[in-house]
């Protein structure tokens, strides 16, 4: 795609479906919906927001009622100043269902929200039909250093300010196999300082809250219950991901007993941006088979 394509896409995100906000437990949370159908719940990575799935927004919406969200402390919902912990995501996804009148949903996750989805389907499986994990937390007991180091007082604050200051073109470009995999454009337009505003410290919260210098929190490494997911799950994975290792997805895919893995080669993880005809046409045939 050249930059106008890009750009039209994320116009259409914007303007053919609409953008709300909905109070839920007393945090503000803006949504998108688009499109009629059954419910997909689209639920971004760390310190992402709902424009990241520009690209798969309008084929999954010509088919299914496409639900996308800045979760709690992301994008231009509200940003508590704590409470970022796994029993809070479980309740609080479970809140924005029931606000918007989603009863079941398929729910495709990236990163952190794959992490969140997950939880969401072994908590309260009557709420999820079916599951795609893209580069997918929750599935690793490790971690690259820059996020460990994070969980600690003063370097983690500095390391943060860097991360999402100076250092920020770099820190996605890391995201990605080949780079830059966006035009500078689109960069501009994304991460803007309204998505900044006090990204730092809600940011610093989440990593405290989830991982310390070990690698991530006993409580938040989910290989060893995949074999209670009954549902149908997806597990979509960039070969070259920096973040989370293939690896771990394929000892995923081995444990979760209703599952299929697609491994995109020379992608990194985003697979849902850097290789978006080939993750539309994977994600769409596999919510239509059976």
């Amino acid at each position: 795609m050249d930059i106008d394509e890009i750009l039209s896409e994320i116009e259409a995100v914007r303007n053919r479906g609409y953008e709300e906000y909905v109070t839920v437990s007393g945090i503000r949370i803006r949504y998108l919906v688009r499109g009629s159908g059954s419910p997909v719940l689209l639920i971004h990575g760390f310190g992402g927001f709902l424009e990241t799935w520009a690209f798969n927004i309008p084929p999954l919406s010509k088919r299914y009622r496409v639900y996308a969200i800045d979760l709690p402390g992301h994008g231009l919902s509200d940003k508590p100043k704590s409470g970022y912990t796994t029993a809070f995501a479980i309740e609080h996804a479970e809140d924005i269902m029931e606000t918007l009148g989603i009863e079941r949903a398929i729910m495709i996750g990236h990163s952190l929200g794959g992490a969140v989805s997950i939880n969401i389907a072994l908590n309260l499986p009557g709420r999820v039909s079916r599951l795609v994990l893209v580069d997918s937390a929750g599935l690793s007991p490790r971690l690259p250093w820059l996020y460990r180091l994070s969980s600690l007082p003063v370097l983690g604050n500095i390391l943060m300010s860097l991360a999402v200051g100076p250092a920020l073109e770099r820190s996605n470009k890391r995201l990605f196999y080949n780079t830059p995999v966006l035009p500078q454009d689109m960069l501009d337009i994304l991460m803007t300082n309204a998505y900044r505003t006090r990204a730092k410290k809600t940011l610093l919260e989440i990593v405290r809250h989830n991982v310390g210098l070990r690698g991530p929190r006993p409580e938040t490494v989910l290989l060893g219950r995949l074999p209670q997911l009954q549902l149908p799950t997806l597990f979509v994975h960039g070969a070259q991901d920096r973040i989370f290792p293939l690896e771990h997805v394929r000892e995923a895919f081995s444990l979760a007993p209703n599952s299929r893995v697609k491994i995109f080669d020379q992608c990194g993880h985003c697979p849902h941006i850097e290789k978006v005809v080939e993750f539309n046409e994977t994600v769409m045939s596999f919510l239509e088979s059976d």
